[in-house]
């Protein structure tokens, strides 16, 4: 959350403390009444939805490390069988098409083309092991596979997750502006002539300014 948003949603928790302590005759029908109410539900879904956007920002940078290791491994997995085929390609040639290397691909390209090798690496496994690649080294290639296919996933669907928690709270705020916009005029409008009242309101409607940077001057020489 911005530090100007927060800000905002700070002066909204602060006017609606000040209305439930001190302009608790409002009439329970009326526009300002409406509008408080309103306002606390924005303020609600303000909360959920930057806490969701949080657990997300947390979950995409454990997917960020977790997809920058597997897809080293598997780099490094299909540049082994790329080099591989190329030898074995002097026998047979074309068989070297089957591995790219994806050295230079982005993570799409990459995922597709690991799977492609994982399954091609069913029928040629007698080649690679001829030449010296381990059964367990192949055995292992569909799980660092996955593992990447996963971390894309998540990765993915945190980005999205946080895109919708991002967009419901910006919503939320041009809604709570409109109501907070009904709920000081009401209050100001009806209690015009209740000094007292109306200067703890505007106490708690007061958006704080952000703090100012201190100036720094140059040392004389």
């Amino acid at each position: 959350m911005l530090d100007e948003e927060r800000r905002e949603l700070d002066m909204y928790k602060r006017a609606l403390a000040c209305v439930a302590a001190d302009f608790a005759d409002l009439p329970r029908e009326s526009a300002g009444a409406r509008a408080g109410e309103m306002l606390r539900a924005d303020v609600a879904l303000i909360d959920e939805q930057s806490g969701l956007q949080s657990g997300y920002d947390g979950a995409a940078r454990e997917g960020t490390a977790r997809r920058r290791v597997a897809r080293a491994a598997l780099r490094e997995c299909l540049k082994r069988f790329a080099e591989t085929a190329r030898t074995i390609a002097r026998q047979r040639p074309g068989f070297a098409e089957r591995y790219p290397s994806s050295s230079g691909s982005n993570d799409e390209r990459l995922l597709a083309d690991a799977r492609s090798v994982a399954a091609a690496l069913d029928a040629d496994r007698a080649e690679f092991t001829a030449l010296g690649v381990a059964d367990e080294y192949i055995d292992a290639t569909n799980a660092k596979v996955e593992a990447f296919g996963a971390a894309v996933a998540q990765t993915g669907a945190s980005r999205g997750g946080r895109g919708a928690a991002v967009s419901a709270r910006t919503n939320a705020f041009e809604t709570a502006e409109n109501h907070f916009a009904t709920l000081d005029t009401y209050i100001k409008n009806r209690y015009f002539n209740d000094p007292a009242r109306l200067a703890a309101w505007r106490i708690a409607s007061h958006v704080e300014r952000a703090p100012r940077r201190k100036r720094t001057t140059a040392r004389k020489k």
